[in-house]
């Protein structure tokens, strides 16, 4: 093992980093995690030191994602050997959560996690198997629950396929998902909340036929879904919202 990557960052109750990250050797790579403690301003493992998280010896992990409950409830998502996994920490072990391994599924990209007031994960992926829409999952009590079909927007003036995800969950356990779509110089922008049956547009979200930089959803004091995307130009950036 001699490289990091996909790192992965968020902050606890106690106002504590947590990274996640991994490393590898071409072949093979591992998920790791540690704490800041920030009153004794070191580096702590959470759990067994210097052991990787991996389901699987000799796996190949990629894309770790976190999440943090207000109560404390931390949540570790990743990608290994391309389908989407997750583990939670009980306070002594990292386990599978109650639901599960991970939904079912592949990706060739990095998932998205966030957790609601209930307390149960949420994940979002580009299908590998629906041509690279958005696929959503819940966690339950013992099972895996889809949400809905694969997400994709209305033909761009470019490409179908989402080239970047992002998900979110407002103050009703009701997760909301965004993308963009998009190649070269043009791209659109999607927003979607599932309604407990099926995924429910949303209007007028930012796009423009220029060269998409980055992009973020959020979700507001009342519940609403923002989205902020940068539009690279001469030596400056556009925020759009």
């Amino acid at each position: 093992v001699n490289s990091a990557s996909d790192v992965a960052v968020v902050v606890d109750p106690s106002n504590n980093p947590i990274v996640a990250w991994t490393e590898g050797d071409g072949a093979r790579s591992n998920v790791y995690l540690a704490r800041l403690n920030m009153a004794r301003r070191q580096w702590e493992p959470i759990g067994a030191s210097n052991l990787p998280l991996n389901f699987a010896a000799n796996s190949r992990a990629n894309w770790p994602t976190l999440a943090v409950h207000p109560s404390g409830l931390l949540v570790l998502a990743w990608v290994e050997d391309d389908r989407p996994v997750a583990k939670t920490f009980t306070g002594t072990e990292w386990r599978a959560l109650p639901a599960g391994i991970g939904p079912n599924g592949r990706t060739t990209g990095r998932p998205r996690m966030a957790m609601g007031p209930d307390g149960f994960a949420v994940l979002a992926w580009l299908d590998a198997d629906a041509g690279g829409a958005v696929r959503a999952a819940r966690s339950g009590i013992s099972s895996w629950t889809a949400l809905g079909t694969p997400q994709l927007g209305p033909a761009p003036p470019a490409d179908l396929v989402p080239t970047t995800l992002a998900l979110a969950v407002d103050g009703n356990n009701r997760p909301l998902i965004g993308w963009a779509q998009g190649t070269g110089d043009a791209y659109a922008t999607y927003a979607r909340r599932w309604d407990g049956s099926a995924w429910q547009p949303f209007d007028g979200a930012p796009s423009n036929a220029v060269r998409l930089g980055a992009f973020a959803l959020g979700v507001n004091s009342s519940n609403q879904p923002v989205i902020a995307v940068t539009e690279p130009g001469a030596g400056d950036h556009l925020v759009r919202h």
